[in-house]
């Protein structure tokens, strides 16, 4: 009985997310702004395009997934341009109960980690205030995640998915500037599990190396960077490297 309690839960709180995305308009926040995403949707919507020399801060796919919803209607609808988003944390709470099943084996506790990742509050957040990147990184870096774990769990050696972790990755960049932090590790651990099951390198081997090469471009990183320099420079006075002599 208590898996359909966690369903009935999931249910409740998906329903509740899509009624309040369908009565509220887009709310005046950073998402709303005319130089990023949801302003700029709504330029599109209303015009067809961006007009000439229009200036933008942000990745457009975010943009794009807001006109989608224009593309079916007679004109721009603030509250339907969410849709993407409820969709979004659909997708979100879908690949955590698909992929928890897969590797766990367990119904139950599936269901339950499902609820978890719907209750996340500020997921819920972004879905009631649409406009905002954060969800769909986040979406893509679980989604990521749940590839690597296919790879290290799911005993496929003949063909194993390498790339679907990367696809994943990719949409973590392509959704904000941030993202593309995201996508090195997950290539470092899609490498690291191709080292091992290729060519049957020892994992601390592997992990040894990385960690000595990670090191390196830290120091170097370090060593290099304006602000860093400048931050010793102004904040921590350390006069005797920097003074000219």
């Amino acid at each position: 009985w208590y898996e359909w309690l966690f369903i009935l839960l999931i249910f409740i709180k998906l329903a509740l997310s899509l009624y309040g995305v369908l009565i509220n308009p887009v709310m005046d926040s950073d998402a709303a702004s005319p130089f990023r995403w949801m302003g700029l949707a709504k330029v599109i919507g209303e015009n067809g395009m961006l007009p000439e020399g229009t200036q933008y801060y942000d990745r457009l796919m975010p943009v794009l997934l807001a006109v989608w919803t224009r593309m079916f209607l007679p004109r721009w609808y603030d509250s339907l341009a969410g849709i993407p988003w409820f969709l979004t944390y659909l997708s979100f709470v879908g690949i955590a109960f698909v992929a928890s099943r897969a590797l766990l084996k367990n119904r139950p506790l599936s269901l339950a980690l499902a609820y978890f990742f719907s209750s996340v509050p500020l997921a819920v957040v972004h879905v009631m205030r649409p406009g905002y990147a954060d969800l769909l990184v986040a979406y893509f870096f679980l989604a990521a995640v749940s590839g690597i774990a296919f790879l290290y769990f799911e005993n496929r050696p003949e063909h194993p998915p390498y790339l679907l972790p990367f696809i994943f990755a990719g949409g973590c960049f392509l959704s904000k500037t941030e993202g593309l932090m995201i996508f090195p590790w997950v290539a470092l651990v899609v490498l690291s599990y191709f080292l091992n099951a290729r060519y049957q390198i020892p994992w601390k081997k592997i992990l040894t190396a990385e960690a000595i090469g990670i090191g390196v471009l830290y120091v170097v990183y370090f060593l290099t960077a304006d602000w860093v320099l400048q931050h010793f420079k102004l904040e921590l006075r350390i006069g005797f490297i920097f003074t000219k002599r």
